[in-house]
């Protein structure tokens, strides 16, 4: 559960958080990144939350896919917002 709620909330507001501005007028700037970014939200995330529950009901090596994958999450949630800025 923890894995698939962190996929969501990376997916949902990963790309918001990269892209909010709070000096700007409209409160949202144009990532230089913008293909990079919408790649990175739409198909590694999810790739990412699929492929990390499909190897948590592998028999041996649960746990450390999980991990694995909650890490690999924290990681794209990093690159969401160094691609924004």
């Amino acid at each position: 559960m923890l894995v698939l709620v962190t996929g969501g909330l990376v997916a949902t507001f990963g790309p918001l958080l990269a892209i909010a501005c709070d000096t700007c007028q409209d409160g949202v700037r144009t990532p230089h990144f913008e293909n990079a970014l919408i790649l990175v939200a739409w198909l590694g995330v999810p790739l990412t939350t699929l492929l990390t529950v499909a190897g948590i009901f592998l028999p041996r090596g649960g746990a450390k896919a999980g991990g694995i994958g909650l890490g690999v999450l924290t990681v794209l949630m990093v690159t969401l917002l160094v691609l924004g800025r």
